[in-house]
């Protein structure tokens, strides 16, 4: 845990460094995490006021029959839980009236102009939505999402309420692994693509 944490935030030190940056906190101990700490910054993001509190009664929807996405879903309950402890449950659902309570993950061709990678969020206190035009879309809009967890257990969470339209600005998007000078264990590259992931890159070097 210590050495992911030292990773990510010496991999965040090198985006800040070479990437442009582009709520109201609720009461109690539900503390939203600070939208400056999405990288890279999203092309398009507007703020609204209050917050998504995430709690045992949350669910999340996904498109029945899609495999893929119920994956993605997966990979969002497991961040989900590591950092709430809360174990979400995967639902079937795409209709409009069915998101109250839920992260709701779906594919809309209406987005193809933000490309395969891109993806639109909108975060309001009762559902959390999550669109993109392809599955890829979906998986960074997820990394996103985990950019607003709690970095540590806190089983009263919040993400702040807002919009991100977002879509990468490079199509190769690379961090070089130097494993011919210094010997990597697989735990350590796993950990590393990961952390790759976590910060929209595409390619290991």
């Amino acid at each position: 845990m210590k050495s992911r944490t030292l990773m990510s935030v010496a991999i965040g030190l090198i985006l800040a460094l070479t990437l442009p940056s582009c709520s109201t906190t609720p009461a109690g101990r539900v503390t939203p995490r600070p939208v400056a700490g999405i990288i890279p910054a999203p092309a398009e993001l507007q703020l609204r006021p209050g917050f998504f509190a995430i709690t045992p009664a949350t669910r999340i929807l996904v498109s029945p029959g899609e495999e893929e996405i119920r994956a993605i879903g997966r990979f969002l309950a497991d961040e989900i839980r590591a950092a709430t402890g809360h174990d979400l449950p995967l639902t079937p659902g795409t209709a409009a009236g069915t998101g109250a309570g839920a992260f709701r993950l779906t594919l809309d061709p209406s987005l193809a102009g933000c490309g395969d990678e891109g993806y639109r969020l909108l975060v309001a206190p009762d559902s959390v939505a999550l669109a993109a035009a392809r599955p890829a879309g979906l998986f960074y809009g997820v990394q996103t999402i985990r950019q607003l967890l709690p970095l540590t257990g806190e089983e009263e969470a919040a993400i702040p309420c807002l919009e991100i339209v977002d879509r990468p600005r490079f199509k190769w998007r690379g961090l070089l692994l130097d494993c011919c000078r210094h010997f990597m264990s697989k735990d350590f590259v796993k950990l590393y693509i990961d952390l790759l992931a976590y910060h929209k890159m595409n390619t290991l070097h």
